[in-house]
Protein backbone atom coordinates (compact mmCIF):
# COMPACT_ATOMS: atom_id res chain seq x y z
CA UNK A 1 0.00 0.00 0.00
CA UNK A 2 1.57 3.30 -1.27
CA UNK A 3 1.45 6.38 1.68
CA UNK A 4 0.13 9.64 0.12
CA UNK A 5 1.76 12.71 2.00
CA UNK A 6 -0.68 15.13 0.61
CA UNK A 7 -3.99 15.05 -1.90
CA UNK A 8 -7.02 17.03 -3.11
CA UNK A 9 -10.09 15.03 -3.31
CA UNK A 10 -14.03 15.63 -3.66
CA UNK A 11 -16.52 14.63 -1.43
CA UNK A 12 -18.19 12.26 -0.05
CA UNK A 13 -14.88 11.26 1.17
CA UNK A 14 -15.60 10.24 4.93
CA UNK A 15 -12.39 11.07 5.97
CA UNK A 16 -12.04 13.53 8.96
CA UNK A 17 -8.99 15.04 8.82
CA UNK A 18 -9.48 16.51 5.53
CA UNK A 19 -9.24 20.94 5.26
CA UNK A 20 -12.40 22.47 3.03
CA UNK A 21 -11.29 23.81 0.37
CA UNK A 22 -14.65 25.14 -1.16
CA UNK A 23 -18.24 23.69 -2.20
CA UNK A 24 -19.48 23.20 -5.54
CA UNK A 25 -22.53 22.30 -6.93
CA UNK A 26 -23.06 19.50 -10.50
CA UNK A 27 -24.65 21.40 -13.52
CA UNK A 28 -26.33 20.07 -16.71
CA UNK A 29 -24.79 20.86 -20.36
CA UNK A 30 -27.12 20.79 -22.79
CA UNK A 31 -27.79 21.57 -26.52
CA UNK A 32 -31.19 22.86 -25.66
CA UNK A 33 -32.53 24.98 -23.24
CA UNK A 34 -35.34 23.52 -21.55
CA UNK A 35 -34.64 23.32 -17.31
CA UNK A 36 -34.13 21.54 -15.21
CA UNK A 37 -32.59 17.85 -15.66
CA UNK A 38 -33.68 15.67 -13.62
CA UNK A 39 -31.13 12.58 -12.86
CA UNK A 40 -33.51 10.03 -12.40
CA UNK A 41 -34.58 9.86 -15.67
CA UNK A 42 -33.61 6.59 -17.05
CA UNK A 43 -34.68 7.96 -20.68
CA UNK A 44 -31.82 10.44 -21.04
CA UNK A 45 -28.00 10.00 -22.36
CA UNK A 46 -25.96 11.53 -19.44
CA UNK A 47 -22.10 11.55 -19.79
CA UNK A 48 -20.27 12.05 -16.38
CA UNK A 49 -16.41 12.53 -15.77
CA UNK A 50 -15.80 9.83 -13.82
CA UNK A 51 -15.06 11.55 -10.30
CA UNK A 52 -18.69 13.17 -10.89
CA UNK A 53 -20.33 10.11 -11.59
CA UNK A 54 -19.26 8.85 -8.05
CA UNK A 55 -20.53 11.67 -6.24
CA UNK A 56 -24.11 11.52 -7.96
CA UNK A 57 -24.28 7.87 -7.58
CA UNK A 58 -23.49 8.00 -3.73
CA UNK A 59 -25.78 11.19 -3.54
CA UNK A 60 -29.07 9.63 -5.54
CA UNK A 61 -28.33 6.08 -3.67
CA UNK A 62 -29.33 7.62 -0.50
CA UNK A 63 -32.74 8.96 -1.60
CA UNK A 64 -34.00 7.94 -5.08
CA UNK A 65 -34.44 5.55 -7.47
CA UNK A 66 -31.86 5.48 -10.89
CA UNK A 67 -30.99 4.04 -13.73
CA UNK A 68 -27.13 4.00 -14.95
CA UNK A 69 -27.85 2.25 -18.38
CA UNK A 70 -27.63 4.94 -20.46
CA UNK A 71 -24.60 6.68 -18.49
CA UNK A 72 -21.33 7.25 -20.04
CA UNK A 73 -18.35 7.91 -18.28
CA UNK A 74 -14.95 9.54 -19.07
CA UNK A 75 -11.88 10.77 -18.04
CA UNK A 76 -11.90 14.75 -18.61
CA UNK A 77 -14.36 17.52 -18.40
CA UNK A 78 -13.16 18.55 -21.97
CA UNK A 79 -14.50 15.22 -23.35
CA UNK A 80 -17.93 15.85 -21.84
CA UNK A 81 -18.29 19.42 -23.37
CA UNK A 82 -17.38 18.06 -26.86
CA UNK A 83 -19.61 14.70 -26.53
CA UNK A 84 -22.31 17.74 -25.46
CA UNK A 85 -21.27 19.87 -28.76
CA UNK A 86 -21.86 16.44 -30.52
CA UNK A 87 -25.35 16.10 -29.43
CA UNK A 88 -24.10 13.09 -27.69
CA UNK A 89 -25.80 13.58 -24.48
CA UNK A 90 -26.37 15.67 -21.75
CA UNK A 91 -23.14 16.30 -19.47
CA UNK A 92 -23.49 16.41 -16.00
CA UNK A 93 -20.17 18.39 -14.34
CA UNK A 94 -19.19 20.10 -11.80
CA UNK A 95 -19.55 23.83 -12.32
CA UNK A 96 -15.91 24.78 -11.08
CA UNK A 97 -14.65 22.15 -13.73
CA UNK A 98 -16.64 23.82 -16.35
CA UNK A 99 -15.95 27.43 -15.39
CA UNK A 100 -12.16 26.25 -16.15
CA UNK A 101 -13.01 24.42 -19.62
CA UNK A 102 -13.44 25.85 -23.54
CA UNK A 103 -16.88 25.59 -24.33
CA UNK A 104 -19.71 26.74 -26.86
CA UNK A 105 -21.36 29.42 -26.48
CA UNK A 106 -24.06 26.82 -27.80
CA UNK A 107 -24.19 25.01 -25.33
CA UNK A 108 -26.55 25.52 -21.90
CA UNK A 109 -25.81 25.20 -18.60
CA UNK A 110 -28.80 23.82 -16.52
CA UNK A 111 -29.70 23.07 -12.88
CA UNK A 112 -29.98 19.36 -11.93
CA UNK A 113 -32.19 17.78 -9.61
CA UNK A 114 -32.13 16.46 -7.20
CA UNK A 115 -29.35 19.33 -6.39
CA UNK A 116 -25.83 18.21 -5.54
CA UNK A 117 -23.04 19.67 -3.72
CA UNK A 118 -19.11 18.45 -3.92
CA UNK A 119 -16.83 19.73 -1.46
CA UNK A 120 -12.86 19.97 -2.52
CA UNK A 121 -10.93 19.34 0.76
CA UNK A 122 -7.11 18.99 1.42
CA UNK A 123 -5.87 15.85 2.99
CA UNK A 124 -2.56 16.20 4.41
CA UNK A 125 -1.00 12.73 6.00
CA UNK A 126 -0.11 13.56 9.93
CA UNK A 127 3.39 12.53 9.51
CA UNK A 128 4.37 15.89 6.98
CA UNK A 129 1.54 18.58 8.43
CA UNK A 130 3.98 20.74 9.72
CA UNK A 131 6.50 20.65 7.62
CA UNK A 132 7.56 24.40 6.02
CA UNK A 133 6.60 22.77 2.54
CA UNK A 134 3.25 21.70 3.17
CA UNK A 135 2.29 24.88 5.32
CA UNK A 136 3.27 26.94 2.66
CA UNK A 137 1.24 24.56 -0.27
CA UNK A 138 -1.60 24.82 2.04
CA UNK A 139 -0.82 28.58 2.47
CA UNK A 140 -0.94 29.47 -1.15
CA UNK A 141 -4.13 26.85 -1.70
CA UNK A 142 -6.20 29.03 0.81
CA UNK A 143 -4.82 32.15 -1.30
CA UNK A 144 -6.75 30.54 -4.54
CA UNK A 145 -10.15 30.85 -3.04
Amino acid sequence: MANIDVGITTSPNNLQNGQRLFTDHMVALSAESSEPVDLTNSEQTFIFCKAGAETVIDTLNKKNNFNVNNWLIVDRGETVVAMVENNVGTGIISNYVLENTAHSSQIHVKTILPKINLDYDLLISENIKHTSLISKFVEILNTCK
